[in-house]
């Protein structure tokens, strides 16, 4: 019994690793959506403003 609750320990906390690169992973690339989305409306606002 004891040797089964250490895996199963063992394998959540494989998982969890998983689970907070996927969500990692996630996140910077939504950051990085975000970056791009902002300074291409810097461009375009400051080439609208230009006009």
């Amino acid at each position: 019994m004891q040797r089964f609750l250490n895996d199963l320990l063992g394998a959540i906390k494989d998982n969890l690793k998983l689970v907070g690169y996927f969500f990692l992973g996630l996140f910077s690339v939504g950051a990085f959506m975000y970056a791009v989305t902002f300074v291409i409306k810097i461009i375009i606002g400051d080439s609208f403003l230009i006009k």
